[in-house]
């Protein structure tokens, strides 16, 4: 009869979380890869700040996008959360409109390599882009949970139970 072992919280995200989009980026190192890294990095991201409101950040979802990404203002985060992170978790793509935002269109996006971890929002001359590098943004969400045990045992989402 096989033993059956308890996985370590930190081995569960690694086989889970940093391995997969690692591979995706060795392997398919371009947007459309990125797509696929983003639709796991982004709920990552939304539990990094739940974890943070717990732990006593004021409850200001945009204002907080907007500190971790170094964005110009609060619409700024408002769209980057509804165009990726709502669109690619409820749809699978990107929103070009959407119920929730009212205040105008909605950006194009271009995922390249050459982009910064933070995005970088294009405007004028009828232009309007958000510029990604969908990588670095894993990486800068992936770095939060290295060596935080609080995040990766967050109660309210907790990692479920995996036993070899």
């Amino acid at each position: 009869m096989p033993k059956i072992f308890e996985v370590a919280d930190e081995t569960k995200f690694e086989i889970w979380y940093n391995l997969p989009i690692q591979t995706l980026e060795n392997f398919i190192n371009h947007g459309h890869g990125g797509i696929c890294a983003l639709m796991i990095a982004l709920p990552l991201y939304e539990r990094v700040y739940r974890y943070a409101v717990l732990n006593g950040i004021p409850d200001n979802r945009s204002l907080w996008v907007k500190n971790d990404l170094h964005l110009d203002s609060e619409e700024d985060a408002k769209i980057f959360w509804n165009v990726f992170r709502d669109g690619l978790c409820h749809t699978g793509s990107f929103f070009e409109e959407s119920e929730k935002y009212d205040r105008g269109d909605l950006p194009q996006i271009s995922l390249d390599a050459s982009f910064t971890s933070s995005p970088k929002f294009v405007r004028g001359h009828g232009i309007f882009i958000v510029q990604l590098n969908p990588w670095k943004f894993c990486e800068h969400v992936l770095g939060k949970y290295k060596g935080n045990s609080g995040l990766l045992k967050y109660a309210k989402a907790p990692l479920l139970p995996l036993y070899l």
